[in-house]
């Protein structure tokens, strides 16, 4: 029979080589937590090859996935849209018949309708008849934008530009002292505000584009282009 001693003896040296083997275990896995902070300068570099390297295999920090952020900006509702093209393009603009489909259209421009001024029988605008459905109470105050809405947006301007009265109107708002305003950058500034109101002046080069489609002399089919191109550009939607 072993001495008790050499029993003893024997335990401690198998206690120490398994107490080694977990140490040098734990220094592979935690390498990273094994880097002495002051091997760094003050703005956290002096990392080497060395600290993230064993063994010979590089050890990269994982990457980190960045969220993904979506924007839709905030525009005018049907009620904005048509009370803008009324206001720059005269009362006339509502029997433009994509007006009218813009002043219904609440799925796609937003704004909810008005079913109680509808049911007592007062409804004398495009706004408030929307069609009898109670699936209409869910739509969404703001929309967002969409390219059937920057369609229809497109095709109103363009029969507003190519409509005799409504183009007369607009023309009047720009300078009333003539049926066919000068290409000047006053003209063209009056132009630009009907639609962009509450925004900051516009760079010079935006204006003299706006007067290169008006052209020397000034033509109707300038004006037209000119008029089209402000009104197209959507920008003023934003809210």
């Amino acid at each position: 029979m072993l001495h008790k001693r050499t029993i003893q003896t024997f335990a401690i040296v198998c206690t120490s080589l398994v107490c080694i083997g977990v140490f040098q275990n734990c220094a592979v896995q935690d390498q990273f937590a094994a880097i002495d902070l002051a091997s760094l300068d003050s703005d956290g570099q002096g990392l080497t090859e060395e600290h993230l390297s064993h063994s010979g295999d590089t050890h990269e920090y994982p990457e980190v996935k960045k969220p993904e952020i979506t924007y839709s900006p905030m525009v005018l509702d049907r009620f904005g849209v048509v009370g803008l093209l009324s206001d720059v393009f005269g009362p006339e603009a509502m029997n433009i018949a994509v007006v009218k489909q813009i002043a219904g259209d609440s799925n796609v421009f937003g704004g909810s309708c008005n079913f109680l001024t509808k049911s007592t029988g007062t409804a004398s605008s495009p706004l408030v008849e929307c069609a009898n459905s109670f699936a209409r109470l869910g739509v969404k105050t703001h929309v967002g934008v969409n390219s059937l809405r920057q369609g229809r947006i497109n095709e109103a301007c363009m029969q507003l530009v190519s409509n005799a009265k409504t183009m007369a109107y607009v023309m009047a708002r720009v300078d009333n002292s003539s049926a066919l305003p000068e290409a000047t950058d006053k003209n063209t500034l009056n132009l630009f505000t009907l639609f962009y109101r509450t925004k900051p002046v516009p760079r010079q080069a935006l204006l003299d584009s706006l007067k290169l489609n008006v052209g020397y002399p000034a033509s109707k089919e300038g004006w037209q282009r000119a008029v089209y191109a402000t009104c197209v550009s959507g920008y003023w939607q934003v809210l």
